[in-house]
């Protein structure tokens, strides 16, 4: 039922309807689930292409999805972007071999004030200033139209016919970060850390098990803490007693959810991921065989 119901809300131009699965927590997977099949037959369809002329594709269907709305253009933008990683990474290796060469003879060593300069990397700030920018886009709140003040000014900067501005300054803002992390290394290691990368093997176990959770244990958890503030009317509770109730349900959920995650990674994640490689080897054809 919830594979009928996934095929159903993922049909090209429907939104995706949380109150079709038994969870609305996972609502995300019918649009990663329409945006994948997007992705997929950009992949076949361009894979002949040169870079050029991929990106060109790829970007006239990023307009079109935006017009259309951003959720599939932002997959198709994450596309672009390992694009322009893969050209990048490929630009600076040519580089590298190019300072190598003994033909081309040694380089005349810089000024004084020439290395003083190039100790500082420009690169790598205007690439913190980028994450910054991104993360303070995506920081808009969920309305529409934006009223907040601090994010006016870069609505008024919108076309008139953007309806929904909100969701395109998210897009940006997405996409400004995405390409920073990539592109800079103090921000890269942030997310290569030990903690980092934990979490992020256990993210899809967080995704599927954490709706669960704050049904469960949270609901009770914050019930409990309300009656022990006696704290029962949202309106008469007081700042101290709000602090309380959710730092307190913070402190035993979140613990709480991690545990159940990294359960669900060792004993549902990881055998499923083994099971498809192992089918995947027993049905891919021999590296020898010909036709």
């Amino acid at each position: 039922m919830e594979c009928l119901l996934l095929v159903q809300t993922s049909a090209a131009g429907e939104v995706s309807k949380p109150e079709a699965f038994s969870d609305a927590h996972v609502w995300t997977i019918a649009v990663e689930f329409k945006s994948s099949f997007t992705l997929f037959v950009l992949a076949v369809g361009t894979s002949m292409f040169t870079s050029r002329w991929r990106l060109l594709v790829n970007g006239a269907v990023l307009l079109y999805c935006g017009l259309q709305g951003y959720r599939t253009a932002q997959f198709v933008a994450g596309m672009i972007l390992a694009e322009l990683d893969i050209i990048r990474k490929q630009s600076e290796r040519l580089a590298t071999r190019r300072q190598r060469d003994p033909l081309l003879g040694e380089k005349s060593s810089p000024s004084n004030s020439a290395r003083r300069y190039q100790q500082f990397d420009w690169a790598a700030a205007a690439w913190g200033i980028c994450f910054v920018v991104g993360l303070y886009l995506l920081s808009i709140p969920f309305l529409e139209p934006v009223t907040i003040s601090p994010y006016v000014f870069l609505a008024r900067l919108l076309p008139a016919y953007v309806a929904s501005k909100n969701k395109l300054i998210r897009f940006i803002g997405a996409v400004m970060t995405t390409w920073s992390c990539v592109n800079s290394r103090a921000v890269a290691q942030i997310f290569n850390s030990r903690v980092a990368q934990y979490l992020g093997r256990i993210s899809f176990a967080l995704y599927l098990t954490h709706g669960l959770m704050i049904r469960s244990l949270g609901y009770v958890l914050i019930w409990n803490l309300r009656t022990w503030c006696n704290a029962y009317v949202r309106e008469e509770t007081s700042l101290g007693q709000f602090v309380f109730i959710w730092l307190g349900g913070y402190v035993v959920l979140l613990p709480s959810c991690l545990w159940v995650a990294d359960i669900f990674w060792r004993t549902v994640d990881v055998p499923s991921v083994k099971l498809a490689r192992w089918l995947e080897q027993q049905l891919r054809r021999p590296p020898e065989w010909k036709p």
